[in-house]
C-alpha cells in the first residue's frame, strides 16, 4: 500500500519542534515544545486548521485526553491539567509539579501514568 501525504500542516508562525500527538474525534492535540498546546481541527484532512493554543509554562511534550480534561507533560514544570470544554480557549484546572521532568502519559481507567526522567509516577 502506498503511503499518501494529504498535507503537510505548519503552525502559525511557521514550523517549529512537535513532540507529541493525541487524537480526540476530530481534534489533533499537539504538543510543540515551547509552543506550548496547539489544538488542530482534522475533520477535514486536507484543510487542517488551527482552533486553539495554550500556551504551557515550560515546555509540552506530551498530551492525553480524557473527557473535558486534557494532561500535558510538560517537561521541568511537571504536568498540566486542562480543561477543554471550549477547546478554542483551554484553560488551566490543576497542575502537579513532578521531581524530574514530566515526558509522557498514559491515562487507563482512573490513573494517570506520567513518565518522569528516572521514574514511573502513578495518580488516582
Amino acid at each position: 500500500m502506498k503511503k499518501v501525504l494529504t498535507r503537510r500542516y505548519f503552525m502559525i508562525g511557521g514550523a517549529f519542534a512537535l513532540f507529541g500527538l493525541s487524537l480526540s474525534g476530530h481534534l489533533a492535540y499537539v504538543a510543540a515544545a515551547e509552543q506550548g498546546l496547539q489544538i488542530v481541527d482534522i475533520s477535514g484532512p486536507q484543510l487542517p486548521h488551527l482552533v486553539g493554543n495554550y500556551d504551557s509554562p515550560r515546555q509540552a511534550e506530551e498530551s492525553v485526553s480524557r473527557g473535558h480534561y486534557l494532561l500535558v507533560a510538560d517537561g521541568q514544570s511537571g504536568f498540566q491539567i486542562l480543561d477543554i470544554t471550549n477547546t478554542s480557549a483551554p484553560t488551566a484546572f490543576s497542575h502537579y509539579d513532578t521531581p524530574g521532568q514530566a515526558k509522557g502519559l498514559a491515562i487507563d481507567g482512573s490513573y494517570a501514568y506520567v513518565a518522569d526522567t528516572y521514574s514511573l509516577l502513578i495518580f488516582k
